[in-house]
């Protein structure tokens, strides 16, 4: 009888053991968990679509100075003249120095001077011939040496009393020496083109046409 309440008593103290140790356990099945809802906003994506295309302004073109013909700004060939008729002789030497040569002389009543400028380089000469009636110029000839070409008998042909000096200068190009002269009022201006075998074209105008022309040498 007494063995078997010892037994009983074994058996209840070890179920009490049992229930205890399950009590002070934690069942992770009833634990319930209460965890905060996240929110995560998707950040904006900018794409290429969503771009406002700025306005693109094109570069403004370099402006570029047009080429020109040689005869654009030909206004006459006394511009080809580094002076001007009516200078003094003080005013000349001022801006030629001291003449190469010099001559004086009464013409019908008139002091006459000539002065000569001659100027010899790598490139060949110039000259400038100046005549001075009482000390102020009344004919200027420069020798400029810069002809824009050989001109020919053909040339020659094609010109004609009555051509302005654009015309001339447009048919047979720069010249080689220019003199302009005021006789009694008139200026009249006469031209050459002289070639390397010294065959020459000269041509003379008056109020700005051709008012006679010759040729020497040419074939």
């Amino acid at each position: 009888m007494k063995k078997n309440k010892l037994i009983l008593l074994t058996a209840m103290f070890v179920a009490a053991l049992f229930l205890t140790a399950c009590d002070d356990g934690t069942d992770e099945t009833e634990v319930a968990t209460d965890p905060t809802e996240i929110v995560i906003e998707p950040t904006e994506e900018t794409t290429e679509s969503d771009v406002e295309p700025t306005e693109e302004v094109p570069d403004e073109p370099e402006e570029t100075e047009e080429e020109v013909e040689d005869d654009s700004d030909f206004t006459g060939f006394y511009n080809y003249l580094d002076l001007n008729l009516g200078i003094s002789i003080d005013e000349a030497v001022g801006l030629l120095g001291n003449p190469t040569s010099e001559t004086t002389m009464d013409l019908l009543g008139t002091d006459t001077t000539t002065m000569v400028w001659m100027e010899i380089n790598l490139s060949g000469s110039s000259s400038t011939t100046i005549t001075f009636s009482d000390g102020y110029a009344t004919s200027i000839m420069e020798s400029i040496a810069n002809r824009s070409r050989d001109v020919t008998s053909d040339d020659f042909a094609e010109l004609s009393s009555g051509m302005t000096e654009s015309e001339v200068y447009e048919l047979i190009g720069a010249p080689y020496s220019v003199m302009v002269m005021d006789l009694l009022g008139t200026e009249s201006t006469t031209v050459s083109w002289i070639n390397d075998d010294f065959s020459i074209i000269t041509i003379s105008f008056t109020n700005g046409v051709v008012s006679s022309l010759s040729q020497v040498g040419l074939d």
